[in-house]
């Protein structure tokens, strides 16, 4: 391992401590709030507890290593990985936050990330400030172990019991400044703000072509969608001016001032361990890992997060609250079909986040070869594989939602237009003669109108036929629309007019919420579970629309003899309640009595999801399957995989007294000690 063989170099040259500048392995570590460590505390890097102080110092001068370090974060969380990331934490924190959970109960950085469930759909925004000094380093040449510590170490019956006291390491740096981490978490979520959210801003859709608004602020448009209250808010800091903030305005606002403060709320934040090995005077090797295991130990954890992600996500879409935000297909036997695959693949997930876990603390508490190449596999290839899966089993939200009703009533004029309503200005108070002279001779007069509707591209036509036919039979419901028939109805005259209008545009969403990934479904409507059989007319009339086709709605009436003035006829049947017409005046002209309105039942549009329409085309991957190399590394067989990459650890350069200028003070931009750091 290239980091093990740099720091086998490191000691030989350490043990003859030449005067050339040193380059040693080194392990960054959290310091708990209000820790007591200091410089030469001893750690312990498998219990990860710090031990009693084992070195002696001949002087206790400091130089500070490295840059200073601030910086800011605020935005929505794709999962706690991205907050671990951010937030300064490390990889044992991290696998601490992991194996702990919602139970770690100290408050710090670690117990904000373990209590918070960031994924796709469990929105999650976080806010990260980190200010810190560089760190400060004691002199390596002015440390030596204790004397009685020497006398244990070559006792070969005490050697445990130096590791039992001093651990493995001690403590050559100290890193002091002040850090903030603030997590808020959507608490509930609605149908309507779900779509609002996708519509916005693209979160959580594959859909094809379908991209969120340009230039998107995520956090302000998560924060207006959801409300700043409806936030579960979890903060830790190293102190403020200000009090913890209990919604999301107020964590923006925290997050925004937090390096305003009047007082001085820096405390230590890190920790720079080394191994005793470094010491002149320390008889024996004891190698370790230092931020290399880090590194590797973090890729399983950055996994693990992604996993967990996965999993609150999958039980996002099995819940019964919340299914309904994703689109899954549009009949219930691929519904079905989707979720059960759903059910499988969370449980495979689950299983592989047990074992993925058990192998990452087997590796935190033992570091091995075989480790490397387990977390080299995951964070090479794996990472990828998931993210795959994850994007082709889990569902989109829903962009528009298709299915709560969207009402229409077309005796609203102003809305629909008013020739559908108002028909004396659609017919200008005449009908088209169709058969006959234009007098009915006071005869009773069938009153018809029927209503289709019929989508074109995007927008939904309505066509209201109406007719008015001087009927002279005493049958007349669902008779043929005909004239001058001996058989069906003798009469001599027949008049007919039909108005076609668009009633809806799916991409107009002027007075209701936006249906841009919505289309047509039959019927039309649902209020309809069948639709009317219409009335079949011969000659002329099937011009007007009287074809028998199937019709939305249907009136069929007939009036007294001598029917003067605008009267009512109906009751109709689907969405037709009734017309207003006149049939019979004293003169020759009754082809220009016209109807005034007719009255139309209110009705909501059956429209299903274009996102449902695509889901019907999901294929389970089935390509899912734990890979061999984490089932044979917890039954502790061999493993091959050939690493393509090795991390880059910064390292600091230890320094002799002699070739640099002492300092207890803060530097300045750029300290005047001569220090690298190696990536």
């Amino acid at each position: 391992m290239k980091k093990t063989f740099l720091s086998i170099v490191v000691v030989t040259s350490l043990v003859s401590f030449a005067n050339a500048d040193m380059a040693v392995d080194h392990l960054t570590i959290e310091a708990q709030p209000d820790s007591p460590a200091t410089f030469g505390w001893g750690y312990d890097t498998k219990q990860k507890q710090t031990k009693s102080m084992c070195v002696e110092f001949t002087s206790m001068d400091t130089y500070y290593a490295g840059e200073p370090k601030k910086e800011t974060i605020f935005t929505l969380a794709e999962n706690n990985s991205e907050i671990v990331k951010n937030s300064g934490l490390s990889a044992s924190a991290s696998l601490k936050a992991l194996v702990y959970g919602g139970t770690v109960s100290a408050n710090n950085k670690t117990t904000i990330v373990g209590k918070t469930e960031a994924s796709q759909y469990n929105l999650t925004l976080f806010a990260s400030v980190l200010d810190y000094d560089p760190p400060k380093f004691i002199h390596i040449e002015n440390v030596r172990l204790k004397p009685e510590m020497i006398e244990m170490l070559n006792d070969p019956k005490r050697k445990a019991e130096f590791r039992q006291r001093c651990g493995d390491g001690f403590i050559i740096g100290i890193q002091e400044g002040r850090d903030f981490l603030g997590t808020a978490t959507v608490k509930k979520q609605t149908l309507k703000q779900s779509t609002e959210l996708a519509t916005e801003t693209g979160l959580g859709v594959k859909y094809p072509g379908y991209e969120g608004k340009a230039d998107v602020n995520y956090t302000e448009a998560v924060k207006n969608i959801f409300g700043s209250s409806n936030f579960e808010i979890r903060t830790y800091s190293t102190g403020a001016d200000m009090p913890n903030p209990s919604n999301v305005d107020e964590l923006k606002k925290y997050y925004e001032n937090f390096s305003k403060n009047s007082n001085n709320y820096k405390r230590t934040v890190k920790y720079i361990v080394v191994p005793y090995s470094i010491l002149p005077n320390f008889p024996s090797q004891n190698i370790f890992y230092g931020d290399t295991k880090e590194a590797y130990i973090g890729y399983m954890a950055d996994v693990l997060w992604d996993l967990k992600a996965a999993i609150k996500d999958a039980e996002f879409v099995l819940s019964p609250y919340t299914q309904s935000f994703f689109a899954l297909g549009s009949n219930n036997i691929i519904k079905k079909r989707r979720i059960n695959a759903i059910y499988r693949y969370k449980d495979k997930w689950q299983k592989e986040f047990k074992d993925l876990l058990k192998a990452a603390k087997q590796c935190d508490k033992k570091f091995t070869k075989k480790c490397e190449s387990l977390a080299s596999f995951y964070n090479e290839k794996r990472r990828l594989q998931l993210e795959n899966i994850f994007s082709k089993v889990l569902p989109d939200r829903y962009i528009s939602d298709c299915y709560s009703p969207v009402e229409i009533n077309l005796n609203d004029g102003v809305r629909v237009g008013n020739n559908i309503v108002n028909l004396s200005t659609a017919f200008n108070g005449k009908f088209d003669v169709i058969e006959g002279d234009t007098e009915t001779g006071g005869n009773k007069v069938r009153v018809v109108a029927q209503l289709k509707l019929r989508p074109e591209n995007r927008r939904l036509r309505a066509d209201l036929s109406v007719a008015k036919i001087e009927w002279k039979k005493s049958r007349y419901k669902g008779m043929p629309l005909v004239t001058k028939n001996k058989k069906i109805n003798p009469g001599d005259s027949g008049f007919a007019r039909q108005i076609s209008e668009y009633i809806f545009d799916l991409d107009d969403d002027r007075g209701h919420r936006s249906l841009k990934t919505c289309t047509w479904s039959r019927p039309l409507t649902k209020n309809l579970r069948r639709l009317i059989p219409g009335l079949k007319g011969y000659g002329n009339f099937r011009r007007y629309g009287f074809d028998g086709g199937y019709v939305y709605g249907l009136i069929d009436s007939i009036s007294k003899k001598d029917a003067r003035y605008q009267s009512d006829y109906g009751p109709g049947r689907g969405l037709l309640k009734k017309i207003r017409c006149e049939v019979d005046a004293k003169g020759r002209h009754d082809n220009e009595l016209g109807c005034e309105k007719v009255e139309f039942k209110t009705f909501y549009l059956n429209l299903v999801s274009l996102q449902d329409q695509f889901a019907n085309r999901w294929r389970d991957p089935n390509a899912y399957a734990e890979p061999a190399i984490l089932v044979n590394f917890l039954r502790n067989k061999a493993i091959n995989y050939k690493i393509k990459t090795s991390p880059k650890i910064p390292m600091y350069k230890l320094f002799k007294t002699s070739s640099n200028k002492t300092s207890n003070e803060t530097p300045k931009s750029k300290p005047n000690i001569p220090i690298h750091i190696f990536h």
